[in-house]
């Protein structure tokens, strides 16, 4: 079953991201999702400060931060690696994560957002791009997800 991103190439008009969501579609073949270990860091070094990845666990649903980017900890002053989404301390933010990640998993499919927030009395905008892997091509079991700033995006 090839997975169809129906709407998303129209949007991704952030070239780090467009690059990001290719490398990704060559990388998984004819399967549904590529595994994490179809995915090689130094093939994307243009993403890397930017890129996270989060733990699927089932049974209940939940995600885990397994690796922070050093640009995105930057920007917010903190790591979550090794941390639960659930544990993050903004409510609104939280709620927002948690149904982003679980938007992944429900449609088994990229999700693509543009989000903006204020950190630290500084207001961010940044398009968000989450892709869904799989080690057994099929059962999602970790989300590459990559945010980048949003300063060309439409409001």
């Amino acid at each position: 079953m090839a997975v169809r991103v129906i709407g998303l190439d129209a949007r991704l008009g952030n070239p780090v991201l467009r690059r990001l969501y290719d490398y990704w579609n060559a990388r998984r073949g004819g399967r549904p999702f590529p595994g994490r270990a179809d995915i090689d860091p130094l093939d994307f070094p243009y993403a890397l400060g930017y890129v996270s990845l989060v733990d699927v666990l089932y049974d209940p649903l939940r995600f885990r931060y397994r690796l922070i980017g050093t640009n995105l900890v930057a920007r917010t002053g903190f790591d979550w690696t090794r941390r639960m989404v659930e544990d993050f301390p903004d409510p609104a933010y939280r709620a927002a994560l948690l149904a982003g990640y679980g938007e992944v998993v429900e449609r088994r499919r990229p999700v693509f957002s543009i989000d903006g927030r204020s950190i630290d009395n500084r207001f961010w905008r940044w398009e968000t791009l989450r892709l869904p892997l799989a080690a057994d091509g099929t059962t999602i079991d970790m989300i590459m997800n990559c945010s980048s700033d949003a300063e060309q995006s439409p409001r």
